[in-house]
């Protein structure tokens, strides 16, 4: 994949989670995909991919994604990304808070074939339950 389309890739991907449209999220990775991430463990396959996504957006009213930069390196890339959302809805056995969260991260991606083959999603889980509540901080 050249440069030009990765950075389309992520264009497209974009917008999908401006408007929710998770047939459109997971278009973007190969069948045999694998996410890590902190919230699911590791994903397998666009089945267990779709299953996240659909997650996400139900538990997280108003869920927001932005991307804040994106590096490229041949066919792998990073991007900075900024998340925001309300817990509205039970999560992993955690009743519905109602408070917002707000989180940075990473996330590191391998294409082949002009689809994501391999995202690695790196951010603070633990702030993210300190401000619903879940956990409380130090100090």
């Amino acid at each position: 994949m050249t440069r030009q389309e990765i950075v389309q890739s992520f264009e497209r991907k974009h917008k999908h989670w401006r408007y929710g449209e998770i047939e459109g999220l997971v278009d973007a990775y190969a069948a045999d995909a694998v996410i890590v991430s902190p919230i699911f463990g590791e994903l397998r396959g666009r089945a267990d991919i779709t299953g996240s996504f659909e997650e996400l957006l139900k538990v997280f009213h108003g869920w927001t994604f932005d991307s804040e930069e994106l590096l490229i390196d041949g066919n792998r890339a990073a991007q900075i990304f900024h998340l925001q959302g309300m817990h509205s809805q039970p999560f992993f056995g955690i009743p519905p808070s109602g408070r917002p969260f707000d989180v940075h991260g990473v996330m590191f991606l391998k294409f082949a074939d002009g689809l994501v083959v391999h995202e690695r999603r790196v951010y603070d889980l633990s702030s993210v339950l300190i401000q619903l509540g879940v956990l409380k901080q130090a100090g």
